[in-house]
């Protein structure tokens, strides 16, 4: 019987999560349910399963203290929560506050996806993930 040579690669793996919008999807599916209590480790174990992490990207923008001070020390928590993931890196943006048409106001993060993009975009370049383009 001859021998073999048997070669296994892994795939690697980068995630870039829009927190903004992950949090709306979290709500879309329960009113209740906050990325705050989200299980962030979980969810990154089950998106890579036995694929090499090579980092985790979460743009957000820290929310107004003196709006909701309750609300705004439960996002620091969960950014410390967040910094403590290896691999982690948290990409804090700028909120910037809008005029309605009716003279009221609210609040859009400004830069994410342009920082999301560009970060994608660079470990692209230094090939840091598994990708292909397909026609």
């Amino acid at each position: 019987m001859q021998g073999r040579l048997i070669f296994f690669t892994m795939e690697r793996i980068s995630i870039y999560i829009d927190g903004a919008n992950f949090y709306g999807g979290l709500r879309s599916i329960n009113e209740k349910y906050t990325d705050i209590k989200f299980d962030f480790e979980q969810y990154i174990l089950e998106i890579t399963k036995k694929r090499n992490l090579v980092s985790i990207y979460y743009y957000n923008a820290s929310l107004k203290q003196n709006l909701n001070p309750e609300i705004f020390q439960k996002q620091q928590k969960l950014f410390e929560r967040l910094r403590k993931i290896e691999k982690f890196n948290l990409v804090l943006c700028k909120r910037q506050k809008r005029e309605t048409k009716d003279g009221g106001h609210y609040f859009t993060i400004k830069g994410d996806d342009i920082h999301l993009a560009i970060d994608m975009l660079r470990d692209a370049y230094e090939n840091k993930f598994e990708w292909e383009m397909s026609s």
